[in-house]
C-alpha cells in the first residue's frame, strides 16, 4: 500500500480514537437508559441501555479491520474488469482508494450514531459538534487532495 493512501486510511482509525474519548468522557454522566432508535422522521421510537454503545464501536473496529485487510489484498477483490498486467496497479489503486474512503465515511456515521445517542447534538455541545464536523468532513477531503491521491 502506498504511504499516502495509507496516511488517507489511518484516518478512519483516527475518527474511531476521537468519538471512543468522548464517550468515554461522557459516559459517566449518562442515565442508565437512553436513545437507541429513531423513525424517519426523527422521533424517538426506541431506547437501550448505555452499555450497549459499545456495540457499535466494536462493530465499526471490525468494518475498518476488514477493509484495511483488504488494502494489504486488493487482489482478493472482484473488480467489473479483467485484471491484467497493464492496468493491474491502476485498478489496484484505484480500488484502495475506495476502499480508504469508504472507511472513512463508514467511521463519520457510525459518529454520528454515537453522538446521538449520547445526547451530543445538544446546544451546549454543538460547538463541539460544528468542531468535530469540521475535522471530519472537511478537513480530511482537503488531506485527502493534499496527499494527490
Amino acid at each position: 500500500m502506498k504511504k499516502r493512501l495509507n496516511v488517507v486510511f489511518w484516518l478512519s482509525p483516527s475518527i474511531i480514537l476521537c468519538y471512543t474519548i468522548i464517550y468515554l468522557y461522557y459516559y459517566p454522566r449518562l442515565p442508565e437508559i437512553i436513545v437507541g432508535h429513531r423513525d424517519l422522521s426523527g422521533k424517538i421510537d426506541g431506547y437501550t441501555e448505555k452499555s450497549f454503545i459499545w456495540v457499535p464501536i466494536v462493530f465499526n473496529i471490525v468494518i475498518v479491520g476488514a477493509i484495511g485487510y483488504l488494502l494489504k489484498r486488493p487482489e482478493m477483490l472482484n473488480y467489473p474488469a479483467d485484471i491484467t498486467d497493464k492496468n493491474k496497479e491502476s485498478a489496484y489503486f484505484k480500488m484502495q482508494i475506495f476502499l480508504a474512503i469508504t472507511a472513512i465515511i463508514t467511521s463519520a456515521l457510525f459518529s454520528l450514531v454515537i453522538f446521538d445517542a449520547i445526547g451530543f447534538f445538544k446546544s451546549a455541545n454543538a460547538f463541539y459538534f460544528i468542531a468535530y464536523f469540521f475535522l471530519t468532513v472537511i478537513a480530511i477531503p482537503l488531506l485527502i487532495l493534499k496527499a494527490r491521491i
